[in-house]
């Protein structure tokens, strides 16, 4: 008897394959099934709040790529290290700091204020123009 190689114990259903290929058994290609249409569901509600509601499609097809992308999270973990390594800075402040374009690293910032990783206290000027100051969250 081959077991699956999820679970180890069912019988592995050589016409159910998990996503790298491997045999598996219903009851783990049905957990396996129900994780993906989480992860993409989780996705979607990125998407949704990285464009707007009156955005172009493109902007939201744009959206729905960077969602839960390495690159957004990447950039997001920039943010969070270079305020952890210098707390109140703008977002044009850690863009400079990060060494990556404003305009991504301020969407970064949005999110990880949506997730209540950094708050917002005072403002100050970059390159002309104000800016709000950026501090980890604590506790």
């Amino acid at each position: 008897m081959n077991l699956c190689s999820w679970c180890h114990e069912n019988e592995a259903d050589y016409g159910s394959l998990d996503v790298i290929g491997d045999p598996i058994c219903g009851e783990c290609l049905i957990a396996e099934t129900a994780l993906q249409d989480a992860k993409r569901a989780e996705i979607a509600q990125e998407a949704r709040v990285l464009a707007r509601s009156t955005d172009a499609s493109t902007s939201h097809a744009a959206a729905e790529a960077m969602a839960g992308s390495e690159t957004q999270r990447g950039l997001k973990a920039l943010v969070l290290k270079a305020l952890s390594e210098r707390d109140g800075m703008t977002s044009g402040e850690i863009s400079d700091a990060v060494g990556e374009e404003h305009q991504r690293i301020w969407r970064r910032v949005s999110d990880a204020k949506n997730e209540g990783l950094i708050v917002a206290k005072g403002e100050r000027q970059w390159h002309g123009r104000a800016q709000q100051v950026w501090w980890l969250a604590r506790g």
